[in-house]
């Protein structure tokens, strides 16, 4: 019984699809909102220390309860000016027409080189190198193992 998917012969490449696409430098608004809380968190920190402080409250925590305000309105105003700067964007954004292709790869088992015997490396890889030894590779042999009650000294 065959499976009528099974498509053994070889299909004639489709010809490439044409497409127009619109390409535009859009802007990250998350970027802008958290450049907007940093600016808000200075402004609100220049505007307490320019004041006086009440000495029943502090001026950490005046800054602190000020700062909650000024990060606020600082994504606020962030988002804002990174929504106007999308609305640029995408009055300087041009179309362009492309192509979709779609390309077979061969299979990964033709790719892969054949390894002979000359092609193996005499120095033992990391595998085979027992726990506690170190390969030397100028020689290019393994050295004895430790026996692991002494300690080594270099």
């Amino acid at each position: 019984m065959t499976d009528p998917r099974d498509d053994s012969s070889p299909a004639e490449p489709a010809a490439p699809a044409e497409q127009r696409v619109r390409i535009r430098r859009a802007p990250k608004l998350s970027v802008f909102m958290g450049l907007g809380a940093i600016v808000g968190v200075l402004v609100s920190l220049i505007l307490t220390s320019t004041q006086k402080a009440d000495p029943s409250v502090g001026f950490a925590a005046t800054a602190g309860y000020f700062a909650i305000y000024g990060v606020t309105l600082g994504v606020l105003v962030g988002a804002i000016v990174g929504l106007i700067a999308d609305r640029v964007s995408r009055r300087r954004a041009h179309y362009v027409v492309v192509e979709h292709e779609v390309v077979d790869l061969p299979d990964e088992a033709d790719e892969e080189p054949a390894l002979d015997a000359t092609a193996a490396s005499a120095t033992p890889t990391s595998a085979e190198i027992e726990p506690g030894t170190q390969a030397d590779p100028a020689s290019g042999t393994e050295p004895a193992a430790d026996s692991g009650d002494e300690p080594r000294s270099r």
